[in-house]
């Protein structure tokens, strides 16, 4: 495994006028003199015309980390609507010889966490989403046209890749050991439609996985209404029962909570998104959630 397997690709500061970039692989002595190169080409979407265009990846000075950057003019945000995608070359280079390349697609995202809600590109968004194994047929174009975000139990590369160029939001659920972590997290956030991961388990370094993947949204999984969330997460799952009371679960907690009702047997993917709709209907008196996943 070459030291490019390692790097993370994420964006910092964005805004309509541009976004910064970052590529970095971590912990490497700087006395062996390697430096990041490449560009960033894009906006690319298949759903739309664009003027793609390439800007250098400028290599920091020498760190603890590798560290190379980029400003992108006027950036095509990822999302549902419009999957707008980078690509991103690198280069690992040594007195001036290349020693390994890689490529990814990135796409930038204006999604985000304030108070209990979730907002994409600047609105209030509430996600429905549909756990893949329940959904029977459905292609990825439906999935979009039926404003699905897929639940993920199980990763899958190309799946990913394919979802991220139709438009189709992901919500990835990751129980790895704890070694495994960091490394499943950089493979999930390169790719533009995993926004959302599900820990299944407490990581034991909360710090290392928010450098790894800085751009993923993390949730945990509580299961009872009043359960403590953790301070990593950045939103919350709870599933919802007969006897589950939403409202004790929203009560003095001041992030998003997403209701999750297992369906009880697969069904057709429009019948599973009508069952989300079933979902909040039958939550209502419960407050503003932030989703809802059968």
């Amino acid at each position: 495994m070459g030291l490019l397997d390692q790097c993370e690709v994420f964006y910092g500061q964005t805004d309509a006028i541009g976004s910064r970039l970052y590529v970095r692989v971590r912990d490497v002595d700087p006395s062996r003199g390697l430096e990041l190169a490449g560009t960033v080409r894009g906006p690319f979407c298949a759903r739309a015309t664009t003027l793609p265009s390439s800007v250098p990846l400028t290599a920091c000075p020498p760190g603890p980390s590798l560290l190379a950057t980029a400003w992108v003019p006027d950036p095509c945000f990822w999302s549902p609507a419009l999957p707008a995608w980078y690509d991103v070359q690198l280069q690992l280079r040594s007195g001036g010889q290349l020693v390994q390349q890689a490529s990814w697609q990135l796409g930038i995202r204006q999604l985000g966490v304030r108070g209990r809600d979730l907002f994409l590109e600047g609105r209030r968004w509430v996600l429905r989403g549909v756990d893949r194994r329940r959904a029977i047929g459905g292609m990825l174009d439906e999935w979009r046209e039926l404003s699905a975000a897929m639940l993920l139990v199980q990763f899958d590369e190309q799946l990913a890749r394919d979802a991220s160029q139709s438009g189709v939001m992901l919500l990835v659920t990751v129980d790895a050991p704890s070694e495994l972590l960091e490394s499943r997290l950089r493979q999930i956030s390169r790719h533009a439609a995993a926004a959302i991961v599900l820990l299944e388990n407490d990581p034991p370094t909360p710090q290392s996985l928010r450098q790894a993947a800085p751009n993923l949204l993390l949730a945990a999984r509580i299961e009872t209404q009043s359960a403590p969330v953790p301070a990593w997460a950045d939103l919350a799952i709870v599933a919802c029962g007969p006897a589950t009371d939403l409202a004790e679960a929203l009560r003095g907690r001041d992030l998003p909570l997403l209701a999750q009702r297992p369906l009880p047997q697969a069904l057709p993917l429009v019948a599973a998104r009508a069952a989300c709709d079933r979902l909040q209907r039958d939550l209502a008196d419960a407050g503003d959630l932030a989703g809802y996943i059968v």
